[in-house]
């Protein structure tokens, strides 16, 4: 369990340089990209947007009808390896364990991550089906961890906080302009966590235990 620090720390330490633009092939001297400079008026469109999103909490009226659609969805995929898939959608139960979230209630986890973060999970699902069938399948904390891993990739780019919006050098702002870049970086975050996840479990001499240390560092 004391490997889970470090592929935390390595994945934080990864995804500091990717969105800082940073390569570990040697520097050359180029000019600074307008996108380094200020933003367009793209990114900053896309900025305002994940800033909302990540404002936007659980008491929006828009957080039950997307809560009750990803929850049909990760059942939808469960139904092809799980004969035991419940049919009937609950707000509250044990079927949200069954997702990797820590407890019978949702929106004990999303609250931190307000709705981009289920939004980010919504994505993995719709635009990954294989990946978070897998990720469902190997009992990954897939919940808790999409909401840690979308919060972390948000701080980074300062969606959420009193600073996103202000129109300062970014060197991400680039990036921005496509809109589905930061819900992929969380895609690509959860698959770095499922990974690093199993082979913690897989090494261990006590996969329960081990489990719920990890689920409780992700949430935290």
């Amino acid at each position: 369990a004391a490997a889970a620090p470090g592929a935390v720390q390595s994945f934080e330490t990864a995804m500091r340089k990717t969105v800082a633009g940073e390569s570990s092939s040697p520097k050359k001297n180029k000019p600074a990209s307008p996108s380094a400079i200020a933003p367009s008026k793209a990114a900053l469109d896309r900025l305002r947007y994940l800033h909302e999103l990540a404002l936007e909490g659980v008491q929006s009226p828009r957080f039950e009808p997307e809560l009750r659609s990803f929850w049909e969805a990760c059942f939808s995929l469960l139904s092809s390896s799980d004969t035991n898939k419940l049919s009937i959608y609950e707000r509250r139960g044990e079927s949200w364990r069954r997702l990797g979230f820590a407890t019978q209630d949702p929106s004990d986890a999303i609250r931190a991550g307000g709705l981009l973060s289920l939004r980010a999970l919504e994505f993995l699902i719709d635009r990954y089906p294989e990946k978070s069938l897998f990720l469902l399948n190997s009992h990954t904390p897939l919940g808790e961890a999409g909401v840690a891993v979308c919060r972390e990739i948000a701080r980074l780019c300062d969606i959420g906080s009193p600073l996103g919006l202000a129109p300062r050098q970014k060197t991400f702002w680039g990036a921005l302009e496509e809109p589905e870049t930061f819900f992929e970086l969380v895609a690509i975050g959860l698959s770095v966590f499922g990974r690093e996840y199993l082979q913690i479990n897989q090494a261990s001499d006590n996969g329960r235990r081990d489990n719920a240390r990890l689920a409780a560092a992700v949430r935290a």
